[in-house]
């Protein structure tokens, strides 16, 4: 699943519930919120399992959450069951300063990661209430 955002989106309520993802080339789950969009997520639910990098040059995470530009974005990451793979288990990334980000993770499953099973790079204030 590829959930993009760019130039003046406004997403409200975007759902991304109770899918069974396995056996990828690439992120089971792959959020990218770009320019100045306003976005409310929600990832919940999922199974994602066995997921496998494309060309051997970056890490397929089971879900993979990038952030750029000057979005205003919240999004939780909750409830979902990720299993064997080959980057992390959850990982968010805010690229620069300048955008405003409200992460939450909780409740997850995560077992048989290659890399960290939860890893948040440059989102400070994220809320990560996990048991690993």
């Amino acid at each position: 699943i590829n959930f993009q955002t760019f130039e003046n989106a406004r997403v409200n309520a975007g759902n991304i519930n109770n899918n069974t993802i396995s056996n990828t080339q690439g992120d089971g789950i792959n959020v990218g919120l770009n320019q100045n969009s306003n976005t409310t997520i929600n990832i919940t639910g999922n199974s994602i399992s066995n997921t496998k990098d494309l060309n051997f040059t970056n890490f397929a995470d089971g879900i993979n959450l990038q952030v750029f530009d000057k979005t205003s974005s919240s999004v939780t990451i909750s409830n979902n069951i990720i299993s064997a793979i080959e980057g992390r288990g959850i990982s968010a990334v805010r690229d620069g300063s300048d955008a405003n980000v409200q992460l939450e993770i909780k409740g997850n499953d995560i077992t048989g990661t290659n890399d960290q099973p939860i890893g948040v790079d440059n989102i400070p204030n994220a809320v990560i209430n996990q048991s690993i």
